[in-house]
């Protein structure tokens, strides 16, 4: 239960990212992201965009199923109220990881039982 403190820019720290001493400081991890960019653009062209379309869609329906069935199973670590619960309180496998993943078992079941389930092949 800790606070995030907003974003905030100031103009010295918008100066400094535009500045070439950030620039050079960050130029292996710029390359390491355009090269990872790279890799995935080629990889989807390899699979097919529909393909990848049609995958990307359906992760996301499945996420949403998910979201409306089980975020109220869910135990988090910090309770609505902004209270830290103990580990053994919460249904998550790792902090606030894989919460409610027992509800998220019967609706991939329930998934797979009903005539939805051919939206599940690749």
């Amino acid at each position: 239960c800790t606070f995030i403190q907003p974003s905030n820019l100031t103009q010295g720290m918008k100066d400094y990212l535009a500045s070439d001493e950030w620039k050079e400081r960050v130029k292996w991890d710029r390359a390491l992201y355009e090269a990872a960019n790279r890799s995935l653009d080629m990889t989807i062209e390899k699979l097919g965009r529909s393909l990848v379309k049609r995958q990307v869609e359906l992760y996301q329906w499945a996420q949403g199923r998910v979201k409306e069935r089980c975020i109220a199973r869910a135990k988090l670590p910090c309770t609505p109220n902004g209270v830290k619960r103990r580990p053994h309180e919460t249904n998550c496998l790792f902090q606030d990881s894989g919460c409610a993943n027992d509800c998220i078992d019967e609706v991939v079941a329930e998934e797979l039982a009903t005539n939805s389930a051919s939206q599940l092949e690749i």
